[in-house]
């Protein structure tokens, strides 16, 4: 299918997508002692292994975080806490992180967490080829000092590292279930739930409770926590509106939906949208290695349009996949490729391609529906 030139800009947006956050009422009903009683999330998808070494990030990382405590806690402001470790220190070079780690700490299962067992998740983290194993790709050894002690050495320092600590790769599992067939199908950890394995239901809930004795009682806020597995927006936005969960993520229009229907929403940047240039060889499709062409791809597509027509406005429109929050944002490179049709058909002309380009890029079901136009094809026209 060949799209026109209209549809063909909209295709080529770059903007910094919002997650809209949208919260009902029922999470802060509380019972007569005064204790939040439960919590439901809409969520995108269901966790298709529950060994920690297999978690994503993002919305895909909070039902591990239901029972998994990580080395570090990222704060809602972004600051790095402690948790599973109490304290750590880089040496001289940062190629040595020596981590300190609590002492009082158990597993669901009964195993207790100590430098063992934190140098057994890291190194099965490493070999189990999950979605986040680069976090770990630095890491060249752990070893064990003490019973609360262990050093992370590094073959190049990596100051993401302890940021990945409070994400996946920190992520930390009873050393008895690693490996196992059954870590898959129940989740073993330190967290501040267990699983109510009666109560689930494979692609339709998850369903956890709080832990007796879990340490830290600050983070347990409710006695039962459940995840329902809703991969369609408006399937969320009906649930929300309903009262069947108390919170889930939006997209732009079902935005609208549950704003009109007095839902609380919040909207926060954390993604990004735009399509990435990788073969400059030519290889794939020989117009790509003319860099004529691909900066008349970015001269070619209002992104500001894009963004108020796509996604309702909801966003920052950019020159790149940075927004000024990130602290990877650079003032120079914001207004490198600006909006400018002419000198796009100037660039493809000069190039030897005054009929205009054809891309052909990869679809997905879960990325269509965010653009009204697209359909099952996979190929873009970009005409002068």
């Amino acid at each position: 299918m060949k799209l026109g030139p209209k549809a063909a800009a909209t295709a080529l947006t770059v903007s910094a997508a919002l997650a809209l956050t949208a919260c009902g009422g029922a999470a802060n009903s509380s019972s007569a002692a005064g204790a939040a009683t439960a919590l439901t999330l809409g969520t995108i998808q269901d966790v298709r292994s529950w060994d920690p070494a297999q978690a994503h990030v993002g919305h895909i990382l909070q039902p591990y975080q239901a029972v998994y405590d990580t080395l570090i806690l990222r704060e809602p402001d972004g600051k790095l806490s402690p948790m599973l470790a109490t304290a750590w220190k880089y040496n001289a070079a940062n190629t040595k992180l020596t981590v300190d780690l609590r002492s009082d700490v158990t597993f669901s299962d009964g195993a207790t967490f100590d430098a063992e067992a934190a140098k057994a998740n890291m190194d099965h983290f490493k070999k189990a080829n999950g979605p986040q194993m680069a976090q770990l790709n630095a890491v060249k050894d752990v070893a064990v000092v003490d019973a609360d002690t262990i050093d992370i050495n590094l073959s190049t320092p990596d100051p993401a590292l302890e940021y990945f600590l409070s994400q996946a790769a920190g992520l930390m599992g009873s050393p008895k279930a690693l490996g196992t067939d059954g870590i898959k199908t129940e989740p073993a950890g330190s967290g501040p739930y267990v699983m109510d394995k009666a109560a689930s239901v494979k692609d339709s809930q998850t369903v956890f409770t709080a832990r007796k004795d879990y340490w830290n009682k600050d983070l347990q806020k409710y006695s039962k926590l459940t995840f329902k597995i809703l991969t369609d927006p408006t399937a969320r936005t009906n649930a929300l509106v309903s009262g069947q969960v108390d919170a889930t993520l939006l997209d732009p229009k079902n935005g609208k939906q549950a704003e009109g229907a007095k839902m609380k929403l919040a909207a926060n940047e954390v993604d990004w949208q735009g399509l990435l240039l990788l073969d400059r060889d030519g290889a794939k499709n020989p117009a790509l290695q003319n860099v004529k062409v691909r900066q008349a791809i970015n001269h070619a597509f209002d992104r500001k349009t894009i963004l108020d027509q796509v996604l309702l406005g909801q966003g920052t429109p950019t020159s790149q996949p940075f927004g000024k929050a990130s602290g990877a944002w650079t003032e120079e490179l914001e207004n490198y490729y600006s909006y400018d049709p002419a000198k796009a058909k100037q660039l493809l002309k000069e190039a030897g391609y005054e009929t205009g380009v054809t891309l052909k890029s990869p679809a997905s079901p879960t990325s269509r529906p965010r653009f009204p136009w697209s359909s099952s094809s996979s190929q873009t026209s970009v005409s002068p």
